[in-house]
């Protein structure tokens, strides 16, 4: 490939950056790795004096306020504690939230999906965001990167050591398998992910989204607000950006050895204007173990997509102790079922992640297997209902509507309350919540719609005619009322049209904590280098 191509040129030019230009005085990798080791080291004497309290619980898992001393510093962080640590350790992930962060809860999202499957999450503000702000900005992490190149270095530093003191912690926790912790972060979390995981052995696996390197490139191309202002004020002679990049190296993963290397999983989208693609493979190149998965998109890549991806990498990652079904893969759900993911690699020129499901219950009896598929967009999205016959004859009419598609084996009880029971697990928000289509007599079908109340109705009528013993072992039709309010259609066709009117793009809100950003028709990519000049071809 192109990109492979470029790599052989510009991983010897790096090379030889790092080993004689990057530092005065570097003569050789060896003492440039001295050096690294030496500005990223600790104190690991220095007392934790950690905080712990109870925010919440559920069914999947416990949420708690957390807090941390690094060097000197409180690092606060929410961390999310599976209810299946009461049985044994289990794996944990540090998230990490982009450059202006306006709440904690930006990875709240993520930390929900992968702690439903078993992965404990903490996700620690990282230095001047949040409750860690120090003095009077018009915006949360302003000064983590407004200021002297040597405060943004410090800066980036004590983010790094944040990280390693979380590991420090995570690894005295009773509840955690010290050896499956592994870190992810998105943008600037990402470089600062990326810088931690290159420095700490520790760290199992890395998950990097929308993340890039090259201090030199970043101020060059990216669109960022601040990063504008920086090129004008350079422009007009108000600051030397040289002084910048030459400050900036040690803390530029471009320049940072892989020292140990690992899986890595990099997420970056070819059009995106704030790390641009050339950034993100310079990145991909200076990672030993890497794998990078691109869309089309922007710098807000889709979460929906992005959490599946997470989970199935972490899952492909974990000590073979787990065994076949490790976390990240297996999701339980009431009343008493268990659902095993396999995720299928993203296809080029496609605009959903489609992951296979098989269906279990509690007592044994049959297993289903149905399949489901995330979309492309941020937006509080519905959920299609249907069986794959029914699908395959709307495919075309539906293929790009903006929500989840939900595949089961035939229409009867048994399988409407599995498919309802993992539905209800998502937790989306959209009203309504549930798009039901179903063939009825002769050619005509019905389709039926759903609010998250109307769920809790229908999954009441399913278990009144079905128990867990008997979900899956035999064949129930779906009860009348459940469809109560549905309407019919002549013929499939009808229902798609109608369906293509319900949902659309332009009256899906955004999702909590992400941007109004435009990013209807994202869709999996080539990387940049492969992409043709016509994307019609």
């Amino acid at each position: 490939m192109a990109a492979r191509r470029i790599a052989t040129i510009i991983i010897p030019i790096m090379l030889i950056f790092m080993a004689g230009l990057v530092q005065a005085g570097s003569d050789s990798a060896s003492s440039w790795r001295s050096k690294i080791e030496s500005f990223y080291d600790y104190d690991t004497t220095q007392p934790l004096e950690e905080s712990f309290a109870l925010l919440h619980d559920n069914q999947w898992y416990l949420h708690y306020d957390v807090s941390y001393k690094s060097e000197g510093d409180i690092v606060y962080a929410h961390y999310f504690v599976p209810v299946t640590a009461e049985e044994h350790p289990v794996p944990c992930i540090i998230g990490l939230h982009g450059v202006f962060s306006p709440s904690e809860e930006q990875f709240w999202m993520m930390a929900d999906f992968l702690a439903k499957r078993g992965i404990a999450g903490i996700a620690p503000s990282l230095p001047q965001h949040h409750r860690r702000a120090k003095g009077k900005q018009l915006v949360s992490g302003q000064r983590f990167v407004v200021g002297s190149p040597e405060t943004i270095r410090d800066n980036l530093r004590q983010a790094v050591v944040d990280q390693r003191r979380a590991v420090d912690w995570l690894s005295t926790r009773p509840e955690i398998d010290p050896a499956a912790i592994s870190i992810a972060g998105i943008s600037l979390g990402g470089i600062v992910g990326s810088l931690t995981y290159k420095v700490e052995p520790r760290l199992r696996n890395g998950v990097f989204v929308v993340a890039g390197s090259g201090v030199d490139g970043i101020v060059e191309n990216s669109d960022l607000s601040v990063i504008a202002i920086f090129r004008q004020a350079a422009r007009v002679k108000l600051l030397d950006p040289q002084k910048f990049v030459d400050a900036l190296q040690i803390v530029d993963p471009i320049n940072v050895p892989d020292l140990y290397p690992r899986p890595v999983l990099m997420m970056n989208a070819t059009e995106d204007v704030i790390i641009a693609s050339t950034e993100a493979l310079r990145l991909y190149n200076t990672l030993g173990q890497a794998e990078q998965i691109w869309t089309n998109g922007n710098h807000y890549f889709p979460a929906y997509v992005g959490e599946y991806l997470t989970a199935s990498f972490l899952a492909n990652q974990m000590p073979d102790s787990y065994g076949e079904t490790p976390p990240g893969s297996v999701l339980v759900a009431s009343p008493g079922y268990r659902f095993i993911e396999s995720v299928r690699r993203p296809l080029a020129g496609t605009n959903r992640l489609w992951v296979d499901l098989r269906v279990q219950t509690e007592e044994g009896g049959q297993e289903m297997e149905h399949q489901v598929a995330a979309p492309m967009v941020n937006r509080m999205v519905p959920v299609v209902l249907a069986t794959r016959d029914t699908y395959s004859q709307i495919q075309h009419e539906i293929s790009d509507l903006p929500a989840f598609i939900y595949l089961m084996e035939s229409d009867n009880a048994s399988q409407l309350a599995a498919a309802l029971a993992y539905i209800d697990a998502l937790d989306l928000s959209a009203d309504p919540l549930v798009y039901y289509v179903a063939p009825s007599h002769g050619i005509s079908c019905t389709l039926t719609q759903y609010s998250a109340a109307d769920i809790e109705s229908a999954r009441h009528i399913l278990s009144s005619v079905l128990s867990v013993e008997s979900i899956g072992a035999i064949s129930v039709g779906v009860p009348p009322a459940f469809l109560s309010d549905a309407i019919e259609y002549p013929n499939l066709a009808q229902a798609a049209i109608t369906l293509s009117k319900k949902i659309r793009y332009e009256d899906l809100g955004p999702l909590p904590w992400f941007p109004a950003w435009e990013d209807q028709g994202v869709r999996w990519s080539l990387e940049p280098e492969t992409l043709p000049l016509d994307p019609a071809n």
